[in-house]
């Protein structure tokens, strides 16, 4: 049992491993989640702003590493052929990443700003 727990580990880091050498946007969507997590830090983000921060920001990275799987998988052409449905899928797919990446920066704006409001920037900025 603990073999293919391993395995499974080891295969999952390989695919982990792939999607950030081929895909650009994984790359860009971790730099940013790395900057957004330290500012927050550096802001005073309480454990509840940290924690979303965290979720919706692996949220953006686990919905592209999902569009990466779709999209590999659709460019496999069956029989030589390349159906139409395959670029539906592939365009659904990269919607889910963008109204993953949306719902983040929304819920960035929340938190940053009421962070701003809680201690009272707002007025130093005026």
């Amino acid at each position: 049992m603990k073999r293919l727990f391993r395995q499974s580990l080891k295969d999952s880091i390989k695919g982990l491993r792939f999607a950030f050498e081929t895909e650009k946007n994984i790359r860009i969507h971790t730099i940013m989640f790395i900057m957004v997590l330290i500012l927050g830090l550096v802001m005073g983000a309480n454990t509840l702003e940290l924690a979303l921060i965290i979720l919706t920001s692996g949220q953006v990275i686990v919905a592209e590493l999902i569009n990466t799987a779709i999209e590999n998988l659709v460019d496999v052409k069956v029989y030589g052929a390349y159906h139409p449905l395959a670029r539906v899928a592939k365009d659904v797919a990269a919607a889910g990443v963008l109204f993953a990446a949306i719902i983040s920066i929304v819920l960035g704006v929340i938190i940053f700003a009421s962070i701003v409001l809680r201690n009272g920037w707002i007025l130093e900025i005026l």
